[in-house]
């Protein structure tokens, strides 16, 4: 028998890296225009399929997003791929040997 629980994710176990490091993949997969609470459901929602970045309880089902404090983590690095000119205000910047190219 498995539970559902709606609400916030617990909090993620991994690194800044591990977390831009999907972000990356996430952007490179679907380029364009994001809105933040729309790529954090996005971004939540890859965690939950995967079962992957919080310690999940046994025959648990999640449905939510990310709690305030990872979502701060994921803003962050939004503004650092930004800062980096890796992501514009428009979607993605591809460059050759860059994060986002295949």
């Amino acid at each position: 028998m498995s539970k559902t629980m709606t609400g916030p994710l617990p909090k993620l176990t991994l690194t800044s890296e591990e977390i831009r490091d999907m972000m990356v993949r996430i952007f490179a997969k679907s380029p364009g225009t994001y809105n933040f609470i729309n790529f954090v459901r996005q971004f939540s929602q890859v965690l939950i399929e995967k079962n992957f970045g919080f310690k999940a309880e046994p025959n648990t089902i999640y449905d939510g997003e990310i709690i305030f404090g990872d979502q701060a983590i994921v803003r962050e690095i939004i503004w650092a791929l930004i800062i980096e000119r890796n992501l514009t205000v428009v979607g993605l910047v591809v460059r050759a040997n860059g994060p986002f190219s295949q």
